[in-house]
C-alpha cells in the first residue's frame, strides 16, 4: 500500500508555462529526478489522503499501444475506489504522470523527439476542460475507458473494454454526448456494436456517426433510461442492420 501523491495546482501551471525547460529538462536524464530541480523541492509531490496497492503498468511492447487495454485494466482496478472527484482532478493525474508512471509517460507517449509541445500538452497535462481532458491525458484516458465500458453484470467485466480498445472511435465519438453519462444507454451501444460485427457486419465510421445520431434521436423521444438493458440494445442492433443495409444493399449477411 502507498500514499496517494499529487502536484498542487500552482506547481502545475508553472510546468506548463514553461514547456520548452520542461522539455529540455527531460532530454537531459533519464528519469524525473530533474524535477526537484525545477521546483527546488527535495520532495516536489505532495501526499493526499489516499492510497493504492502498489502496482506498475506494462511497458513489454514494442509497439507501446498495444498495452493500453492491459494498462486500462491495471489503473481502473487499483483507482476505482478513488472519489469520482478525485478522478476527475487534474492534479491527480499530472501528479501520477510525472512521478510513479513517469518512465511508462516517456515509454507510451514520449514527448522528446516533437518539435512541438503537442504530447506534452495533450497527454501530460490537461490541454482542455472538463470531460475532454480525461479523454486525452496519457493515464485518465486508459482509467475513464476501462470505466465507461466496464460491466460487472458480464463474467469478465472487462471484456467491452477490451472490444473497444480494438475500436476506440466508437467510445471517442460517444463521450462527448450527454447521453453518455448513463451506464445503461453506454453499455448496451458498445453490446450491440459488438454483436453486429460479431455476426458479420462491417461497422464503419459513417456507421458509426449514424447510430450515435440515431441515439440523440432515440434519446428526444423517449427517456432512455426507462428502457430495458435488452430492449435498448436490441433497438441499436436492429438499427444497425438498418444503416448496414443502406449502406451495403448487396450485402447478404443481414435481412429486416
Amino acid at each position: 500500500m502507498e500514499v496517494i501523491k499529487v502536484l498542487s495546482e500552482d506547481q502545475i501551471i508553472s510546468l506548463k508555462t514553461n514547456l520548452n525547460t520542461v522539455q529540455e529538462l527531460m532530454k537531459k536524464t533519464n528519469d524525473n529526478s530533474w524535477i526537484n530541480d525545477f521546483f527546488k523541492e527535495t520532495e516536489p509531490f505532495k501526499k493526499t489522503k489516499y492510497t493504492m496497492d502498489n502496482f506498475e503498468l506494462d511497458m513489454s511492447s514494442e509497439n507501446p499501444i498495444d498495452t493500453d487495454y492491459i494498462n486500462a485494466k491495471l489503473i481502473h482496478e487499483h483507482l476505482k475506489h478513488l472519489p469520482d472527484s478525485v478522478l476527475c482532478d487534474e492534479r491527480l493525474w499530472v501528479g501520477l504522470s510525472f512521478n510513479k508512471f513517469y518512465n511508462y509517460l516517456m515509454y507510451r507517449w514520449n514527448p522528446l523527439n516533437e518539435k512541438s509541445f503537442t504530447k506534452l500538452e495533450y497527454r501530460w497535462f490537461f490541454k482542455f476542460k472538463y470531460r475532454r481532458a480525461l479523454f486525452f491525458h496519457g493515464l485518465a484516458r486508459l482509467f475513464w475507458l476501462a470505466k465507461f465500458s466496464y460491466n460487472e453484470k458480464l463474467e469478465n467485466p472487462y471484456e467491452l473494454t477490451e472490444f473497444c480498445f480494438r475500436h476506440s472511435e466508437i467510445l471517442e465519438r460517444m463521450i462527448f454526448r450527454n447521453y453518455s453519462c448513463s451506464s445503461l444507454v453506454r453499455l448496451s451501444i458498445i453490446s450491440a456494436i459488438k454483436k453486429f460485427i460479431e455476426d458479420g457486419g462491417n461497422f464503419t465510421h459513417k456507421m458509426n456517426d449514424n447510430i450515435m445520431k440515431y441515439m440523440s434521436f432515440l434519446g428526444g423521444a423517449f427517456i432512455l433510461d426507462s428502457f430495458e438493458e435488452k430492449e435498448l440494445q436490441e433497438k441499436i442492433y436492429n438499427k444497425l442492420i438498418q444503416l448496414y443495409i443502406e449502406e451495403e444493399p448487396t450485402q447478404t449477411a443481414f435481412k429486416l
